[in-house]
């Protein structure tokens, strides 16, 4: 007879290490983004002479935060993981939100590499300056690029919250996230690299410990034993 097998194990979905490590990198590349981003400008010819005086670290930038919006879609998914059993609701209703939010988002992002051809040597500087204006004004533009990103920090701030009611993690650790995820969604609207910079940082501080507390709350729950298979442990026995 052959002694009894350890029965298997099954982990939360969305608690893997994709998800653990999305929620300390993507904070980072957002913040090394943030860093290296050259100065913000709502007047289209000034910011066009910005981008083509610091067109590496405009490219870089965007490149960063391209990257890093993107991974903070397996860390929503890895955040809704810790709520879905004690909050489904906040872990839906926030992640659908959270997740279109990011999608759009980064979206955005890559039209700073639309930008950063606009400002290589040899364009037209003027008419560059008037397409840069369209553009952002355009109302196919700006639904999908400027306002659906918002639901970002709605989504989580309704994270955070279910977080926080249910005990998951401390509440000023919740509040954090969610208040980093405002105040990231603001930069662009609130001028200046501080703000952009010190944005990032708070996102940051309130995304990192949450892979810890997700490792420590993924630990693998046995799979129930058929009828079938109990009847055979105890046979073996």
């Amino acid at each position: 007879m052959q002694p009894p097998t350890t029965p298997p194990t099954l982990r939360p979905l969305g608690s893997g290490p994709l998800a653990r490590g999305a929620l300390v990198v993507a904070p980072l590349l957002i913040c090394a983004g943030e860093v290296l981003h050259p100065a913000r400008s709502n007047d289209p010819a000034r910011q066009l002479a910005i981008v083509a005086s610091h067109r590496g670290a405009w490219y870089l930038s965007h490149l960063l935060l391209f990257v890093g919006v993107a991974l903070t879609i397996p860390a929503i998914v890895g955040i809704t993981s810790l709520l879905r059993s004690r909050a489904p609701r906040a872990a839906a209703i926030g992640g659908a939100l959270a997740a279109t939010g990011a999608v759009c988002f980064a979206g955005l992002l890559t039209i700073g590499f639309v930008v950063w051809q606009m400002a290589a040597p040899g364009a037209d500087r003027p008419q560059m300056a008037a397409l840069f204006t369209r553009l952002f004004h355009a109302p196919g533009f700006v639904v999908p690029f400027q306002a659906v990103p918002l639901l970002f920090a709605v989504g989580m701030v309704v994270l955070a919250r279910g977080l926080s009611r249910t005990g998951v993690c401390r509440g000023w650790s919740g509040w954090l996230l969610g208040g980093g995820a405002v105040a990231l969604s603001l930069v662009g609207i609130v001028p200046g690299s501080a703000y952009a910079i010190t944005a990032s940082l708070v996102f940051a501080a309130g995304m990192i410990p949450m892979s810890r507390t997700l490792r420590a709350m993924s630990v693998p729950a046995p799979v129930p034993a058929s009828a079938g298979a109990r009847l055979l442990q105890g046979v073996a026995r």
